[in-house]
């Protein structure tokens, strides 16, 4: 028996949870679903300022909410701190089962004693609605952080060393995370890393380690998959038995983001990003910046393998390797002291010194502008184009590439907002200007010689032919 997909209509076997071609989730019906994850909603046990919690936590105000509950601010009056209590939504208490994994859980997310981890206080309920008491923190989310794009390469690699010793101890102790993402990322005024809602996570039981329990799926209800879809690594996103591996991948996608400053996976529907997950190979980091050490490009393409046997072995290797690459980016410099020291070689040393800083000056130079490229200019040119906006998307369009020539994202985008001259212009070799009709005492703009393809945006331009000899020429076209 086949199932038949609805997407590419290829033919699968009746056990495959998903397209073998495209990656399309399947259903027995052959029919589409509805959404690829399933994320718990409100309602959830709202609490007012001044509820007393457990007897002792004194609700302050309201800081935040999302799928995953409400969390306040609230004091602790029997230690005189302040502390953030999660309120979960209320489904979790209608599953005495799944509270009891949950209160399980967080317990055992209680006992992680590291400086990486969000500190988890107490865990209880509040009429009905199960919640979290944990360190209130000063900060920001990570994904606040990458709003602005890639993040400077010594600190995306210093995150990125103490997100994965806080991963190297709970995996120590049996729990996978499960879903690490930006979100679950936050960096306190300090630049200390926290890992989030581990109370979330699975508890890998003795049975797990042991392999006695390794066919237990990743499901929550039917056809439910626990994670956030750009960061699902493959055996995650295929509703596969997981272990610490899925949290060297996520962390993977995470760190590519911190890096280069887009998503490692990215597709205009989930479908398309668990496709892209599952089957495609994201572009070194090196070739959208020019900054990126080697090593750390290793690093990432082994995080990001498909097999999970080829992904590191442990977090707290991956995290030595991380750590190493940092100590070479921060230490690899030439001491012009020792060179100077043995006058045989002080001048030619010198020479060397400043041939390799101003090598170094360039690349560094470059590779902030390509930054500037990539978290300023292409979203500005994305704006212009859906606004209609097409002689300054040219323009932008035109400077983008003096940086980085062939973006593909302008490439994607041009026609939108440029085409080419359709009027013949002879003879071949004379310059064409342009500038927007509406322009007033607007610069010209070189468009390129006749005889050649001229690129021009659309709307009403006026236009320019001039060379040496022959009588200069205005026309307008729309």
């Amino acid at each position: 028996m086949t199932i038949k997909c609805p997407k590419c209509h290829a033919d699968n076997s009746d056990t495959s949870r998903f397209c073998s071609n495209c990656a399309t989730r399947l259903t027995q019906g052959g029919q589409l679903p509805d959404s690829l994850t399933k994320t718990l909603e409100t309602p959830v046990h709202v609490l007012t300022k001044g509820t007393l919690v457990a007897g002792k936590y004194r609700i302050v105000e309201e800081i935040g909410r999302g799928g995953m509950g409400v969390v306040y601010c609230a004091h602790d009056d029997s230690l005189a701190r302040d502390v953030a209590i999660k309120v979960l939504p209320a489904e979790f208490a209608s599953n005495p089962e799944r509270l009891r994994r949950f209160e399980q859980e967080a317990k055992a997310a209680g006992r992680l004693n590291h400086p990486n981890i969000l500190v988890v206080h107490d865990v209880g309920s509040q009429d009905g609605a199960p919640y979290l008491v944990t360190e209130l923190l000063e900060g920001e989310s990570l994904k606040q952080c990458l709003s602005g794009g890639a993040l400077p390469m010594r600190k995306a690699i210093d995150y990125g060393v103490q997100i994965t010793r806080g991963l190297a101890m709970a995996h120590e102790k049996g729990i996978v995370h499960r879903d690490l993402k930006p979100e679950n990322l936050f960096i306190t005024r300090r630049g200390l890393v926290k890992i989030l809602d581990f109370g979330l996570a699975k508890l890998k039981s003795a049975q797990v380690v042991s392999g006695e329990a390794a066919t237990e799926p990743m499901v929550t209800e039917a056809g439910a998959i626990i994670g956030t879809v750009p960061y699902m690594s493959p055996e995650q996103a295929q509703g596969n038995p997981v272990d610490t591996q899925t949290d060297i991948f996520s962390f993977g996608a995470v760190l590519y983001e911190m890096v280069t400053g887009r998503r490692a996976f990215d597709g205009d529907t989930p479908v398309s990003i668990l496709s892209a997950i599952l089957t495609k190979t994201s572009p070194a980091a090196s070739t959208l910046l020019t900054d990126v050490p080697p090593e750390l490009d290793r690093i990432l393409k082994r995080c990001l393998e498909k097999d999970p046997k080829r992904r590191y072995p442990s977090a707290d290797e991956l995290s030595k390797d991380l750590a190493a690459c940092l100590d070479t980016l921060i230490h690899h410099r030439i001491s012009l002291r020792a060179l100077l020291r043995n006058p045989r070689i002080a001048v030619p040393a010198v020479f060397v010194l400043m041939a390799a800083v101003a090598g170094a000056t360039w690349f560094g130079i470059r590779g902030a502008r390509q930054r500037t490229v990539r978290n300023k200019w292409v979203p500005e040119l994305v704006r212009l184009a859906d606004a209609g906006d097409n002689w300054p998307a040219f323009l932008l369009a035109r400077k983008i590439e003096a940086v980085v020539p062939g973006d593909p994202i302008v490439e994607k985008l041009r026609p939108r907002f440029a085409g080419h001259l359709a009027r013949e212009i002879r003879p071949a070799g004379v310059e064409v200007l342009a500038r927007p009709a509406t322009g007033g005492d607007a610069d010209w703009v070189g468009l390129g010689e006749a005889g050649n393809p001229i690129p021009t945006p659309f709307g009403y331009s006026v236009f320019k032919v001039q060379a040496p000899g022959y009588e200069t020429r205005e026309f307008g076209q729309l």
